[in-house]
């Protein structure tokens, strides 16, 4: 996401938060603070999932400049067998999605989802 996108989706939290703040003119600080809290964790998953994109080890193999990472045991470079997306989850249940290219050593087998 590009930053102005970025800046627009937070102005529309806030918006979301005053306009959620008017339909709960009772509402308490810890009632205040948990509808903030799970509007911005929702925001931090995205931005995460948006970082975890950017990373520079997310592609390699064939027709990439980027190195190949390494078997951590056998410390022979990796074979690229294609993209898969995982989830994981982060703060507050949210799910976050991180494509990458797996590979598998050549010489032990094992099959790796490198991080970064």
């Amino acid at each position: 996401m590009t930053t102005e996108e970025w800046l627009t989706k937070s102005e529309k939290i806030l918006r979301d938060v005053k306009e959620w703040r008017k339909e709960h003119r009772k509402a308490t600080f810890v009632e205040i603070e948990a509808e903030v809290h799970r509007r911005m964790v929702a925001l931090e998953a995205e931005l995460l999932e948006d970082a975890v994109q950017e990373s520079e080890s997310r592609a390699w193999g064939r027709g990439s400049t980027q190195q190949a990472p390494e078997c951590p045991d056998c410390h022979v470079p990796l074979l690229a067998r294609g993209e898969k997306t995982r989830r994981v989850q982060g703060n507050g249940g949210q799910t976050i999605k991180i494509s990458r290219t797996h590979g598998s050593c050549p010489k032990c087998g094992q099959h790796f989802f490198p991080s970064g």
